[in-house]
């Protein structure tokens, strides 16, 4: 029999934290209020259902409208693609471009969920993991802990030994206390911990307080941080800074790290043919899906330059990040964000990830892999959308020490 498509449905779900978190920063205070998730299904006249997942727009530099995003899927794009075969992905990656009037990078970051949804169909369809169709290159990864933001020296180490036990040998923080208090805390961490990678995600630098942290004062930052030996260094200035990233890493022996903010996949790709970094982190939610991630893998080898998945989100893009991460030449460390478990306390909880699929991707001391079934592997729980339905509002939101909104997503 063909396989055809009959349905493309967009589901936006959230996850209200049971308390909100509230995380002091130089100048403010971030608080934490609820995590949200985009769930893409496609159905087809057999049995098999693609899953994936989209892009809410949750990060402050794409500002999707809910509604919006939510008629372009179960709309226009369940429109074009009914009746489609869900093998030919480059073909319809082509044709739902040309017939829909969205530019780029926006259609990528709209699309992506759709295109992970037909690489799971394509892997049941085949009775293949994904990994496997891409060429898997080893059954399992390295990954860190993606936690710690805006904490006291204690509560960093209780957190990074809390991890270290459950076999982590990677361990990402994000300071933002003041650039004097950051240089002691990640200092303390190294010295603490001597067989840990120690990875630093500066993205809250320029975030949170730009005022005090100008370029100015993360060069000498990260001058002082590359006597530590660090692993690496994430997002230490603005994404659209090109010409200051170029100067840093030209002067800094530790790796340089980034990619997470860009529009879209083209953006990605210019990073890595400038050159402007040692490693650059892709998501498959915010970079055009699986077929996209391929190519940016595929162009970052060949520059020598390391290839890792942001993985923030849900389980689905979880696995559709570990799949890429199974195949890819060079990879450097799968990011596994350490949200409340059986396993540990971790920064705070997020069914989304937690709980929203049956079976997830196999976590073990320290590495990943996937599981043995076809396509991702994963499949949601029965009625994830009426357990999780979508809440309104900011997912996080930042204040000065007056309480005035900075700015909130």
């Amino acid at each position: 029999m063909e396989i055809t498509i009959t349905g493309v449905f967009a589901y936006i779900t959230s996850y209200k934290l049971k308390k909100p978190v509230k995380l002091d920063f130089v100048g403010g205070v971030r608080t934490i209020i609820k995590r949200d998730a985009l769930i893409i299904k496609i159905t087809t006249n057999s049995e098999i259902i693609g899953w994936g997942s989209g892009d809410t727009g949750e990060m402050g530099n794409r500002n999707w409208n809910i509604q919006d995003i939510l008629k372009v899927i179960n709309i226009d794009l369940n429109k074009i693609l009914k009746g489609e075969d869900p093998s030919e992905i480059k073909e319809l990656w082509n044709k739902c471009s040309s017939l829909l009037d969205i530019r780029e990078p926006f259609f990528s970051q709209i699309f992506g969920g759709i295109d992970i949804a037909l690489w799971d169909i394509k892997g049941k369809y085949l009775c293949k993991p994904i990994c496997d169709i891409l060429g898997r290159k080893r059954q399992y990864i390295d990954c860190y802990a993606s936690a710690g933001m805006y904490q006291s020296i204690d509560n960093y180490i209780n957190e990074a030994n809390e991890l270290y036990n459950a076999g982590f040998r990677a361990y990402k923080m994000r300071p933002g206390i003041s650039p004097s208090k950051d240089i002691d805390i990640i200092k303390t961490i190294v010295e603490e911990f001597n067989d840990l990678k120690v990875l630093v995600d500066a993205h809250t630098w320029w975030r949170a307080a730009p005022k005090i942290y100008t370029n100015s004062t993360i060069f000498e930052l990260v001058r002082k941080l590359d006597k530590l030996g660090l692993y690496w260094i994430e997002d230490p200035l603005h994404y659209k800074d090109h010409g200051s990233y170029l100067k840093l890493r030209q002067i800094t022996e530790t790796m340089i790290s980034t990619g997470e903010n860009e529009q879209g996949p083209e953006d990605v790709k210019k990073l890595i043919k400038k050159q402007l970094c040692d490693v650059i982190i892709v998501d498959v939610r915010l970079h055009g899906g699986i077929t996209k991630c391929i190519e940016i893998a595929n162009l970052a080898n060949e520059f020598g330059i390391y290839y890792a998945a942001h993985n923030f989100s849900d389980m689905i893009s979880q696995a559709a990040n570990a799949h890429l991460m199974l195949s890819v030449e060079k990879p450097s460390l799968f990011e596994y964000p350490t949200y409340t478990n059986k396993l540990w306390k971790g920064m705070y909880d997020n069914c989304l990830v937690t709980d929203l699929v049956n079976e997830e991707i196999k976590y073990y001391n320290g590495q990943i892999s996937v599981t043995v079934n076809p396509g991702l592997g994963v499949v949601p729980i029965a009625d994830f959308e009426l357990k999780y339905p979508y809440i309104e509002g900011s997912w996080t939101i930042w204040e000065n020490d007056k309480g005035e909104l900075i700015t909130k997503q």
